[in-house]
């Protein structure tokens, strides 16, 4: 009677429950589990997913090398692959600093800036390239036949200014079209204004002439110097290979595709005819003017359909120029 007594006050599902013998397994099957990780879209989400990281990989390039230096504009609420990409742009901004200040290309422009001095290569007169907007915009125009993704870390080499992500536009939309030409306008071909000396016994209205020929003259060499420095830094550059993507140097839909061709023009419609073929004297102070753009370099690696697009083998060979370097065979 003790014993039933303390039985009433266990659950029934345990009261009738009994210890299973050792070494015996019960017969009784386990549900059924679900699809945990998968469902009835998983390969379609899976192909998404690998079109989406070829594409990032081909477009965008490979992050920074780990010796890179940090960037020093990280904030503080920044997202983990935001510092990665202010990381990677503050490598990039750095090799083309010390490419434009480097032994390559130190001497042709130290030769450059010494025919601009002298005068021997000067603007064509009777342009103004300080205060003739449409001219300025001409010029602009012409630089902005690289692809923009190329003179953008050219103009922040040159003017001296890093890469900053944080207010800047997404690529390849017309704020950052615009955003690129003004910074070209502003800072790369902008020439900050000198104050007028006194007249000292002179006439006001000739002390202002002579100052604004003076200042026409060094806004007109600072162009000069400074467009034909990205001419030639982004050669080198693009010949270096230092963008991770290495993309197209020119716009695709742009009818110069060479440097050379680039460095014609720039002398024919800017600069005075006493300079003569630019591109051979260019050549001749060390400039290989190298970079030849063909149909190759602008074919469209996108991809849109995964197993379709992936049969010609282009792509794969693309990840592959694209893939780390320094790994073993196995890597």
């Amino acid at each position: 009677m003790r014993a039933r007594g303390a039985l009433e006050n266990v659950p029934s599902n345990v009261r009738g429950a009994r210890k299973q013998p050792y070494g015996k397994k019960s017969t009784k099957e386990a549900p059924a589990a679900g699809p945990l990780f998968f469902d009835a879209s998983g390969t379609s989400k899976q192909e998404e997913g690998f079109t989406a990281w070829v594409n990032f990989a081909i477009t965008s390039g490979q992050p920074a090398d780990a010796d890179a230096p940090a960037a020093s504009d990280a904030a503080e609420g920044d997202s983990l692959r935001e510092v990665e990409e202010k990381r990677a742009d503050a490598h990039v901004h750095t090799k083309f600093v010390r490419l434009l200040s480097g032994a390559a290309l130190r001497g042709t422009l130290e030769s450059i800036e010494q025919y601009v001095d002298e005068g021997s290569i000067s603007v064509r007169e009777p342009l103004n390239l300080k205060g003739d907007i449409g001219l300025r915009d001409n010029l602009i125009s012409l630089l902005c036949c690289y692809n923009p993704l190329w003179l953008a870390r050219a103009a922040d080499a040159i003017a001296g200014r890093p890469v900053t992500r944080g207010d800047a536009a997404p690529a390849g939309t017309a704020e950052a079209a615009a955003a690129l030409r003004r910074q070209l306008d502003r800072r790369v071909l902008h020439m900050p204004e000198q104050p007028m000396p006194a007249p000292e016994g002179r006439h006001l209205a000739e002390v202002t002439r002579a100052h604004e020929a003076a200042e026409l003259d060094a806004a007109h060499k600072l162009i000069v110097k400074r467009a034909l420095s990205i001419i030639l830094l982004l050669d080198a550059a693009k010949e270096g290979a230092m963008l991770p993507a290495d993309p197209c140097l020119f716009v695709p839909s742009s009818a110069i595709k060479s440097t050379r061709a680039m460095v014609i023009e720039f002398a024919r419609v800017h600069l005075s005819a006493t300079v003569g073929d630019m591109a051979r004297l260019l050549e001749s102070h060390g400039a290989p003017l190298a970079h030849v753009q063909t149909a190759a370099h602008e074919y469209d690696f996108t991809t849109r359909a995964l197993v379709a697009d992936m049969r010609d083998g282009a792509r794969l060979c693309r990840l592959f120029d694209l893939a780390p370097r320094g790994r073993g065979a196995g890597g």
